[in-house]
């Protein structure tokens, strides 16, 4: 998708958690982010939040959802 849609260099910055849980091997996760990247040669910063679910296993931490919120 990024090749298609002219997008290079992404690094995504995750800040302080905003809230944190943890139960049973699940978890709840809240943090600000900033997703820098370019496209078409030109930089681009978008600010947000995301929000995952995760599930403990064997192997260790698994996002089983994830969503990013705009701010």
């Amino acid at each position: 998708m990024a090749a298609k849609t002219g997008i290079s260099n992404g690094k995504i910055t995750v800040g302080e958690p905003r809230q944190v849980d943890v139960e049973s091997g699940y978890a709840y996760f809240v943090a600000p982010v900033t997703l820098s990247f370019n496209k078409a040669g030109k930089p681009v910063t978008d600010i947000g939040v995301i929000t995952m679910a995760l599930r403990k296993s064997e192997a260790g931490w698994h996002i089983t959802g994830w969503t990013w919120a705009d701010q």
